[in-house]
């Protein structure tokens, strides 16, 4: 049985082959995040949380009576939201939630 080994030159000049291939480029990390769907729901997110602890910060909506108020509510809708999501899934286009 026979072996071939690749010699140090031979890797080097297979790195640089690739290296210097133009259908490989560089993409800056501002690129590769914009071109990210889940961008702009967590940017979304980032931006009401803080304009409600400059807005409403003395109200009580940031200790733990106030959080634990929003996410109840939070809570209640996402379950409501998933049997929705479900009944689109399953091909069961009813939207009315309540009746």
């Amino acid at each position: 049985m026979t072996t071939v080994k690749a010699t140090q030159p031979e890797r080097q000049s297979d790195q640089n082959k690739s290296a210097d291939d133009e259908r490989v480029r560089s993409v800056s990390i501002v690129n590769r995040m914009l071109s990210r769907p889940e961008l702009g729901s967590v940017s979304g997110a980032i931006l009401v949380f803080i304009f409600f602890a400059l807005v409403a910060w003395d109200s009580g909506m940031f200790n733990a009576d106030g959080i634990l108020n929003w996410t109840t509510v939070s809570a209640q809708l996402g379950i409501i939201a998933v049997g929705a999501c479900l009944l689109m899934i399953a091909g069961e286009f009813d939207l009315s939630i309540g009746q």
